[in-house]
């Protein structure tokens, strides 16, 4: 359970959730100070989330991932999200996985592949050729060129959010924009859902939603030609994430 504290400031309010995980716990080694803080600027129409974690004694790998669901229809609306289109700019690479879904190591480029959304493509455009969990997997929030090298420290890509999604519901004419400092991003569509129980009574089915989950890439500990995510004592690790929503 996490402690939580609310603030506001002009035009924001926010709320502060603080946990200490003991060295040990879910096998991971040190104890780790953990804040997530969650920020609603009204005016803008932006929400951030911020992540900080702190290690005491031991070196620990740390990846801290949010994992909302999305639905520009209405989470209630009965409406998939297949024609939702999805733009991701700087993705030009993303790490394939093995029948686990598990990534394999490699770095490999999304040209010629229906990964590719460098140009926007609705999310149902081409998913029958992605296998039976359609998208579910990393991209590398940055341009890599044809060497594949990735710039990384800290196993974080930069210090401030950049852009790495636009989504567009052309129905209802909403879009978000979604910037972080993360060096990777899970491209989900709810594949695997059957029927799960939401809010207000809402049900929702197979693709009822999509996540863009902004993370350091999945098995790091295990591929060392991914960014490395251990956090020593005295480092500190920093996650921030904004979501932008407007109407055209």
């Amino acid at each position: 359970m996490f402690k939580a504290e609310s603030t506001s400031g002009p035009g924001y309010k926010a709320i502060m959730l603080r946990y200490t995980s003991p060295a040990g716990e879910e096998g991971y080694p040190g104890e780790l100070d953990v804040c997530v803080t969650y920020r609603l600027a009204c005016d803008k129409n932006e929400l951030t989330y911020e992540i900080t974690a702190t290690p005491i004694g031991d070196a620990t790998p740390v990846n801290i991932v949010q994992h909302t669901y999305w639905n520009m229809a209405g989470h209630d609306s009965g409406k998939d999200i297949l024609d939702h289109q999805v733009h991701m700019p700087s993705s030009d690479h993303y790490t394939p996985v093995g029948g686990d879904l598990i990534p394999t190591g490699e770095i490999l480029p999304v040209q010629g592949t229906p990964f590719d959304f460098t140009r926007p493509h609705t999310i149902g455009e081409r998913i029958q050729q992605c296998g039976p969990a359609g998208y579910d997997l990393n991209y590398v929030n940055q341009k890599m060129g044809p060497q594949a090298r990735f710039i990384c420290k800290g196993g974080m890509a930069s210090d401030r959010p950049k852009l790495v999604a636009t989504v567009h519901h052309k129905d209802s004419g909403r879009c978000m924009e979604l910037y972080t400092t993360a060096p990777g991003m899970q491209f989900y569509v709810g594949g695997q859902m059957e029927h799960v129980d939401g809010k207000g009574g809402a049900a929702y089915k197979k693709h009822a939603g999509f996540c863009l989950e902004t993370q350091a890439f999945p098995n790091s500990v295990n591929e060392r030609s991914f960014p490395d995510i251990f956090i020593k004592p005295g480092e500190t690790y920093h996650h921030q994430t904004v979501y932008k929503f407007y109407t055209q």
